[in-house]
């Protein structure tokens, strides 16, 4: 059942949690700049006030990349710092605080792929996919995250075949400000999951059933969301790339399930729980010849984040963003849409049945209930939101 729910109105009056305090993570550590952007901690107060509470990375550093895991409620941050790529910063939800920061001890290597893994026999860790010291040659490294393991002991060589235990919460913001899990997979002719490593694949333990595969000849896959609640992928046709498919397993009791949103792409996607958080966004046309809300978008680059004006008007992929948000309840098999008119606008956060979400430079919340999404509230507005793009409740 899709249930539409358009914000028509807005209730004016802050509605921060009650139970604990709301505080949202700044960061573009987007592919097509050379140089970095700051990350910052914020804290939203009852008041509607937006406070800066701790330097995360340094805009001289600049951030490479931002992982986020619900499940183990950590946000981990490379920073790139001059191209030694050998910096790793951890964030704890819980003390809304930094509680890990080392180094390798050297620059890396080329990095191709990061991913943050559950480890049967390591832990939580970060996982790199990097350059060996041949041409040519590829390897696995880690970092473990257990802020009570001393830097000196927490780099360690992780079991490449742990990649079946990645986590990945999904892709924040829009027109490719963050990179995401950018985890291409591959699925064999009996619906067989793999990654490939230029040594050997390794398989998922699971199969997609042969009815989520009709109609597709030549899949290209790629992982949107990997949590303990949910394992969501992005199939498309080689043949036909635009008419793609988001599906979803439920962990809860094994089964498959195609999610029922009606929009040309469907890379945005992150995952909160039960939920998928899905961006809108679709080829420009002369039905949709740009995105919406131009004339708040911001005109050249900040600490924080890019010019979206210029992010927006010439993206490569000719792509424009109408200002519309899906949120998917895997749980119950319900949609919900939020209509921003903003195309600079995500969800950023769904607990305990409230859903959190940014528009420009707007912060707000709104219940999610049995008859679908109650009135909005304007939570904040502060130019630090534009560059929020990941929100967790310190309990």
């Amino acid at each position: 059942m899709i249930i539409r729910f358009a914000f028509l109105s807005v209730a004016m009056a802050a509605a921060v949690p009650a139970f604990g305090q709301l505080h949202l993570i700044t960061g573009s550590p987007t592919p097509n700049y050379l140089n970095g952007f700051e990350s910052a901690l914020l804290r939203v107060g009852a008041d509607g006030g937006v406070a800066r509470i701790a330097t995360l990375v340094s805009e001289e550093s600049g951030t490479e990349w931002i992982g986020t895991s619900e499940d183990w409620r950590k946000a981990v941050l490379l920073p790139r710092d001059g191209g030694l790529y050998d910096r790793v910063v951890v964030v704890d939800f819980d003390k809304a605080v930094v509680v890990k920061d080392c180094r390798a001890g050297g620059p890396r290597p080329f990095t191709y792929n990061e991913w943050l893994w559950d480890s049967p026999t390591k832990g939580h860790l970060l996982a790199e996919y990097i350059g060996g010291e041949k041409p040519g040659n590829r390897v696995v490294v880690g970092m473990l995250l257990d802020p009570d393991i001393p830097c000196d002991k927490t780099f360690t060589n992780p079991d490449k075949g742990d990649i079946r235990y990645v986590l990945a919460s999904g892709t924040a913001g829009v027109s490719d400000v963050d990179r995401g899990p950018n985890m291409r997979v591959w699925i064999s002719s009996d619906g067989k999951v793999m990654y490939s490593f230029l040594d050997g694949s390794v398989y998922f333990d699971f199969q997609i059933p042969s009815a989520m595969m009709d109609g597709i000849s030549r899949p290209a896959s790629v992982v949107a969301v990997s949590s303990r609640a949910l394992f969501a992928i992005n199939l498309c046709d080689f043949s036909d790339p635009e008419k793609g498919r988001l599906l979803v397993l439920r962990r809860a009791d094994n089964t498959w399930h195609r999610v029922p949103v009606n929009t040309g792409q469907l890379g945005l996607v992150r995952g909160f729980g039960t939920f998928l958080a899905i961006v809108d966004y679709q080829r420009k046309s002369d039905k949709m010849p740009g995105s919406a809300g131009s004339a708040e978008w911001r005109t050249k680059d900040s600490v924080t984040g890019p010019d979206m004006k210029s992010r927006f008007d010439n993206d490569d992929f000719g792509y424009a963003y109408p200002g519309r948000l899906y949120l998917y309840d895997a749980a119950a098999e319900r949609t919900y849409t939020i209509l921003t008119n903003q195309g600079d606008s995500e969800i950023l956060l769904v607990e305990d049945n409230v859903v959190y979400y940014r528009a420009s430079d707007r912060l707000y919340s709104a219940p999610i209930t049995k008859t679908g999404l109650g009135a909005a509230k304007l939570l904040a507005t502060s130019d630090l939101i534009r560059d929020a793009h990941w929100a967790f409740i310190k309990r």
